[in-house]
């Protein structure tokens, strides 16, 4: 028995980044890692932590299950969760902090 979403070169992808004006983003929560510091120009690492995706990311940074709006302000952009189900961060807001020269 196989269970879960089988997907196949036809099936049209979700984009798992979208840019909803300039410096902001909302991602899929099951984005890689990798694609999103290739996207946004940064490192998100941590070699105390096991994670790959930008929820795993989110959640290790929760501490728990987050609710919609929780938030947090690291590497220049605040990450907002947009969007959960069944205990699961389905999509994320990205956007970079400008900093204004005063």
């Amino acid at each position: 028995e196989i269970v879960g979403e089988i997907r196949d070169e036809f099936d049209d992808e979700e984009d798992e980044i979208t840019e909803i004006e300039e410096n902001k983003f909302i991602v899929s929560g099951k984005t890689d890692i990798d694609e999103i510091e290739d996207k946004l120009k940064i490192s998100i690492e941590d070699p105390d932590e096991d994670f790959e995706t930008i929820g795993g990311f989110i959640l290790n940074q929760a501490g728990t299950i987050p609710e919609v709006g929780y938030s947090f302000e690291q590497y220049g952009y605040k990450f907002t969760v947009s969007e959960v189900e069944n205990n699961r961060i389905n999509k994320v807001e990205i956007e970079k902090k400008i900093v204004s020269e005063e």
